[in-house]
């Protein structure tokens, strides 16, 4: 979400953990929808071991007749480090058809 590590060569995560809820939210003629909400804690392999959290809330369709996933749309809230200081990120997640 945010490749902070890269300032010191590394660029991974060391840890992602999150406590997230996933609810049914409804459905169309073609699709059924369901809500994942919740707050994610981000420790990059960096050579400070970076953290950040934020809030994130995604919905998710399904056809009516599966189970697999048709396509993901969220936003993800974060405050992220940059140096000394800490700024805030708002990124759009959407998934994109293969």
């Amino acid at each position: 979400m945010y490749p902070a590590a890269i300032m010191d060569g590394k660029g991974g995560f060391r840890k992602i953990e999150g406590n997230l809820a996933f609810k049914s939210a409804g459905k169309d003629d073609k699709h059924r929808f369901a809500t994942i909400t919740g707050r994610v804690d981000f420790e990059l392999d960096n050579v400070g071991t970076s953290t950040y959290s934020g809030d994130v809330s995604i919905v998710v369709s399904y056809p009516l007749t599966e189970s697999t996933v048709e396509s993901i749309r969220g936003v993800a809230d974060f405050t992220v480090p940059k140096g000394p200081e800490r700024i805030k990120i708002t990124a759009a997640l959407e998934s994109v058809p293969e």
